[in-house]
């Protein structure tokens, strides 16, 4: 358990949501943007920084299309990329596949309900096979929203259409689409094929369900350690038994560190996101 939440935790009993670190208005998710971008640019590799850059492209239209999803996205790269320069994999590509790894949800338009204003929940309920297919398809639809951007690596699409793997799906279907595909519904995969796939998808995990649980003041704010210690835990061991990394090439000794170190970068975000959303903080910001 984490905290006062009630019922068993694991990150897909959350239900498929369209997550946000914040649910803020927009000008505070570029302040938060900009925070970032300010504080790695001089660290990023050349190729990368134009990538991380809030006025990218790419950045702008997920902003203005999905800012719910554009919160959440600057939270999973932020601790993917970190993370991933603990165990010398390449930050700079798990942080751009952070930021990009959703944008697969840009074909669904109106299925995920307040998308652009903050946290919902998808539709009540799912009572058909298109719907369902575009929600377990949104990570091999970001090819053809991504693949428009010719700065943006092949390898950090390749991420975005892994970000799911195969790990199970708790939407809420009825139960007739639930038994037309057997009692368990699965992302189609791949699982993630490299070391910065496997660490994005921790990380996307981790946050959605940090989202959530922050949202429905289920846990205070600001987060405190221990409730996210607790999240990451539960997590990591969900995705680890049901061998979700097995292809990502990841080391034992790499996974033990990934799982100490990846609830830092989520306490310091949400630590900062608290500072930021507030009248004076934004007002520090500049924005």
């Amino acid at each position: 358990m984490v905290g006062d939440v009630k019922g068993p935790l694991t990150p897909r009993s959350r239900g498929e949501l369209v997550p946000t670190a914040a649910g803020i208005p927009i000008r505070w998710s570029s302040a938060l943007a900009q925070q970032l971008y300010l504080n790695i640019r001089s660290k990023t590799a050349p190729q990368y920084r134009l990538l991380i850059s809030p006025d990218h492209p790419a950045h702008l239209r997920l902003l203005g299309s999905m800012h719910g999803v554009y919160n959440h996205s600057l939270s999973v790269g932020n601790a993917a990329g970190k993370t991933a320069y603990q165990i010398g994999a390449n930050a700079d590509l798990a942080r751009v596949a952070g930021y990009f790894h959703d944008f697969g949800k840009l074909q669904q338009g109106t299925f995920y309900a307040g998308a652009t204003s903050g946290l919902r929940t998808i539709r009540s309920i799912i009572d058909s096979e298109a719907e369902l297919q575009l929600l377990i398809g949104h990570p091999q639809a970001a090819r053809e929203f991504l693949v428009v951007y010719p700065d943006i690596p092949e390898a950090v699409i390749e991420i975005a259409a892994q970000h799911h793997g195969t790990t199970r799906t708790f939407a809420n279907v009825t139960a007739e689409l639930l038994a037309a595909h057997g009692g368990i519904i699965r992302y189609p995969g791949p699982k993630p094929q490299s070391k910065e796939a496997a660490i994005v998808m921790l990380a996307d995990e981790i946050d959605a369900y940090l989202s959530l649980v922050s949202h429905r003041k289920q846990l205070p704010r600001p987060l405190q350690r221990q409730h996210i210690h607790a999240a990451v835990d539960h997590i990591f061991d969900e995705l680890l038994a049901d061998e979700q990394f097995a292809e990502s090439g990841l080391t034992s000794g790499e996974l033990a560190r990934i799982k100490n170190y990846i609830m830092w970068p989520f306490y310091r975000f949400y630590k900062d996101y608290d500072l930021v959303s507030t009248p004076a903080g934004l007002r520090k910001h500049g924005r």
